[in-house]
């Protein structure tokens, strides 16, 4: 399924029948799928204000390799991989992690990049934004619907339930290589070390160290 502007108005459609807010999630990648028609963060950021998207919520995550692991093991759940050693070793996973962190210098700043420009495109078409940080939505998710519904008035709104349904997919305390096979965490080891990004090694770090630049 890919992005399009009719996707963003049937979206609205369906929510006004319902009587409910209107809600999509949208990774940068996303917009570089095959039967994605808005292909630039540009044309979407447009799109969802010509849709009438009255705000959008910007989520940063400091720590993109940790994101990336993260959608990888969603991978291997989708593809009905076993959450196990064995599972993560065999042979046609490897490949496909192998593929997946090709380079992951490049996608790192790749994303990054996509989401401030998407963002900056969305607030000049009048859409309303509110930026959050990752470590702060997940240690606090209702807080941050809050703010969020914050964006489209009063309400009345429903009360907020947390719900963490990525932690299944996850094998958060098996290390880079045991949540991504040996070959490939090697890679992306080898990728990150002595550059900016080496600090996200540690997956479990969740912003950029004291002393460390950002890359422009």
């Amino acid at each position: 399924v890919g992005i399009s502007k009719k996707g963003l108005r049937d979206c609205l459609k369906r929510a006004a029948k319902r009587g409910t807010a209107a809600l999509t999630h949208v990774k940068p990648q996303h917009i570089a799928l095959p039967h994605s028609t808005l292909k630039t963060p540009e044309a979407f950021g447009a799109a969802l204000g010509e849709a009438g998207f009255g705000g959008a919520v910007v989520v940063r995550r400091a720590n993109h390799l940790a994101r990336l692991v993260s959608s990888f093991e969603n991978r291997l759940r989708e593809w009905g991989v076993a959450k196990d050693d064995a599972g993560r070793n065999r042979s046609d996973v490897a490949k496909r992690a192998l593929d997946f962190f090709a380079d992951p210098i490049r996608t790192i700043e790749w994303e990054a990049a996509y989401l401030e420009r998407g963002a900056a495109a969305a607030k000049a078409a009048g859409v309303s934004l509110t930026e959050e940080d990752f470590v702060d939505v997940v240690r606090a998710p209702c807080a941050a619907v809050g703010r969020a519904l914050a964006l489209l008035g009063d309400g009345p709104w429903p009360e907020c339930v947390e719900k963490h349904s990525h932690k299944a997919a996850s094998r958060r305390d098996a290390g880079l290589s045991g949540r991504i096979g040996p070959a490939a965490a090697a890679r992306v080891e080898a990728a990150l070390a002595n550059t900016p990004y080496a600090w996200m090694l540690d997956l479990s770090a969740m912003s950029w160290p004291p002393g460390i630049k950002r890359p422009e």
